[in-house]
């Protein structure tokens, strides 16, 4: 079974990885994966093949890119997918103090250059608020709406109080060994 994080940038996607690594999962460098975001961006998807064949779990770029989603449930049948998501206007604040602070010259420069103009239709935020507010918006109402009715996507909000207690049954299915013994023992019961 592969897992694969569905949520924009600045949902929690660090922290799902984190939960990801404690629960054993494998998972690729994240800097190879941006690597992946220029193939996908350039319609070359053969080495993100390789990658999702070699890993359990994914989260952040490109996994969240428009319409991958669909490729990838196609392609891996079985696999769950988690939207990590949060208040509109606390993802762009939590955005913006993320560029602001950290990585000023980072989304001028490949791959963030790319993966923002892919995901948000420009790689200036500054000037673009409510175009990216408006894309985060479409991608988490277009991967609901994608799986509707399906049992295979969970849609998580950290800040709202979600954690293991969604995300656990979500991904495991609890064993009830000795259940499942007693039951056995009593079917083969000498009459």
């Amino acid at each position: 079974m592969k897992i694969f994080g569905l949520g924009l940038h600045r949902t929690g996607t660090s922290s799902l990885g984190a939960c990801f690594h404690k629960m054993r999962y494998s998972q690729g460098h994240q800097l190879d994966a941006y690597q992946r975001a220029l193939e996908i961006h350039d319609g070359k998807y053969g080495n993100v093949w390789k990658h999702v064949n070699t890993y359990q779990a994914f989260q952040d770029s490109p996994w969240s890119h428009p319409g991958l989603y669909e490729k990838l449930d196609v392609l891996f049948p079985g696999s769950k997918f988690i939207l990590t998501t949060r208040d509109v206007d606390k993802w762009m604040d939590s955005f913006h103090r993320w560029i602001h602070n950290k990585h000023p010259r980072l989304v001028k420069q490949n791959p963030y250059k790319t993966i923002l103009e892919d995901v948000y239709g420009s790689n200036d935020m500054f000037g673009n608020t409510e175009q990216y507010k408006a894309r985060y918006l479409a991608h988490n109402a277009a991967v609901i709406d994608y799986f509707k009715g399906r049992d295979n996507l969970l849609v998580v909000d950290w800040e709202a109080g979600d954690g293991w207690a969604e995300l656990c049954p979500f991904l495991w299915e609890f064993p009830h060994l000795m259940k499942s013994r007693k039951r056995q023992a009593l079917r083969h019961k000498p009459s």
